[in-house]
């Protein structure tokens, strides 16, 4: 009984893997129940994978992996192109081998040769200097080749490799990912299904708002219950990280905004805002001391080199003088006489003493300016950290507005009312302190945020300053005198 394999109906040839054409596509196939699939995530996942249609002779095949549908290589059509790429990786190796053979060989030949012709120099046939360099040609080709078919077998090697993962569990292994890593996860990797089919979407929108919804709560839980074990400057820079009361974060989650949680949301993303401006100013003010010390650096190497300058002048002019001394001596006595020689030396000589004499007066000079500079790296150092604390310290001010809000937020997203917080409590004034080595000119403080009717008596309005009463346009920065010489 004669049949056909399973890759005798698909065109000979090896195709790339990572082609548009033969990327896997996931689409929707039925609503998830979030509370099963979190039991099915914990089942093995060639339990959770279904063939839906899958042919010998076709290119794709079908699967079902929990809920979603994949649409991919079928199995018969990835062993065709492993299959192929595994000719193109024994062909590679084969014409390698033949071909490192030859390049020993003609290697061999033109190294025995080229020796002899140097011997025999005098006495050397044309004929014999013509074998000699065809070798030579043929080792380099050879060589040329062997390289090429190393670098073909690697590539036929990692194709193999990718021809080989199945499409449907690897999509599998990349849901098991997002799922144990949870929604910030599936967030930043856009893994949301919001189209009829997606190369890069993951889960069914009902799984994204479960995992949205897991997210929050554990989110409030995690950071309520760090109160008393963190420090508050880390606690506010944590609340930053991952808030599920990010307006993105809701809308991304659970497809609009809950009424019930706008307020909250609106009032966290003017919150944000406020923490965002100090974040900014802070990083505004370390780029101008950046900016300063890289300034003063360039000034003390220009004057450095200033410095330097005259002193080459001298040394170049110098040797220039003994090479030209040393020239006229050897035009008249060519090597290997002792004229030449002695003129050789006398040059060496000379110049090592002028270098020698050159570093002597250079070195102090050096030592100086990378003192100064090294001294410039150590103030910009210590003001940045000095920055850095300061930040650190408007943040721990804001602790107790962010923890009041993630509080009531709780509240609210557990359907038991929102009072918006009086947040014009916890912001007074705050500027930042003249940085080490830095002068600062304090300007008036400006009016602070004030707070308007609770909700839901209307659109709060809060009419914040733009900066939330942190003026940092008003901060003006005086460059110390002495960043040169």
């Amino acid at each position: 009984m004669s049949g056909i394999s399973a890759t005798d109906s698909f065109t000979d040839g090896a195709e790339l893997f990572d082609q548009e054409k033969y990327r896997s596509t996931v689409s929707t196939s039925r609503e998830p129940d979030p509370i099963q699939m979190e039991k099915d995530f914990t089942r093995p996942l060639n339990q959770r994978i279904i063939t839906l249609h899958s042919s010998d002779r076709e290119v794709f095949a079908d699967y079902s992996v929990d809920d979603v549908h994949v649409h991919c290589t079928s199995d018969a059509y990835r062993a065709h192109q492993q299959n192929q790429w595994n000719n193109v990786k024994t062909d590679a190796e084969s014409k390698g081998w033949n071909w490192t053979v030859t390049a020993i060989g003609s290697g061999l030949v033109t190294g025995i040769g080229g020796v002899a012709l140097l011997i025999g120099a005098a006495a050397a046939s044309p004929v014999a200097v013509t074998v000699v360099a065809a070798t030579a040609l043929v080792f380099i080709v050879s060589l040329f080749v062997v390289a090429n078919a190393n670098s073909t077998a690697k590539q036929a090697g990692e194709q193999i490799n990718k021809w080989n993962e199945h499409p449907a569990y690897k999509i599998g292994k990349e849901r098991d990912e997002a799922h144990q890593k949870g929604f910030p996860y599936i967030y930043h990797n856009n893994l949301k299904l919001v189209e009829a089919s997606s190369k890069t979407g993951r889960f069914h929108p009902t799984q994204v708002e479960h995992e949205y919804k897991k997210h929050f709560d554990t989110f409030c839980g995690k950071m309520l219950r760090q109160t008393f074990n963190t420090s508050q400057s880390d606690w506010v820079s944590t609340f930053r990280q991952s808030n599920p009361l990010s307006r993105d974060w809701m809308l991304y989650g659970l497809g609009d905004i809950p009424d019930h949680m706008k307020p909250v949301v609106d009032d966290h993303a003017r919150f944000e805002a406020f923490l965002t401006d100090i974040d900014k100013s802070y990083e505004t003010l370390k780029s101008e001391l950046r900016e300063t010390a890289k300034e003063k650096i360039e000034g003390y190497n220009l004057n450095r080199n200033a410095q330097l300058q005259p002193l080459a002048e001298i040394r170049d002019r110098d040797i220039a003088a003994a090479r030209a001394a040393r020239d006229k001596v050897t035009e008249k006595h060519p090597f290997p006489s002792k004229h030449f020689q002695d003129a050789q030396a006398a040059y060496a000589k000379t110049r090592k003493t002028l270098e020698e004499n050159y570093a002597l007066k250079a070195d102090p000079i050096n030592k100086r300016f990378d003192e100064k500079i090294s001294e410039a790296k150590d103030q910009l150092a210590k003001s940045i950290a000095k920055l850095d604390a300061q930040k650190g310290q408007q943040f721990a001010n804001n602790y107790h507005a962010a923890h009041e809000l993630l509080v009531r937020a709780k509240q609210a997203w557990d359907n038991k009312g929102y009072q918006p917080v009086n947040f014009q409590q916890y912001f007074p004034y705050q500027a930042p302190q003249p940085a080490y080595g830095y002068q600062v000119q304090q300007q008036p403080a400006q009016p602070v945020y004030h707070q308007q009717p609770a909700y839901p008596q209307g659109n709060p309005g809060y009419g914040m300053q733009p900066s939330y009463g942190f003026p940092v346009q008003q901060q003006g920065y005086a460059i110390p005198p002495g960043a040169g010489g």
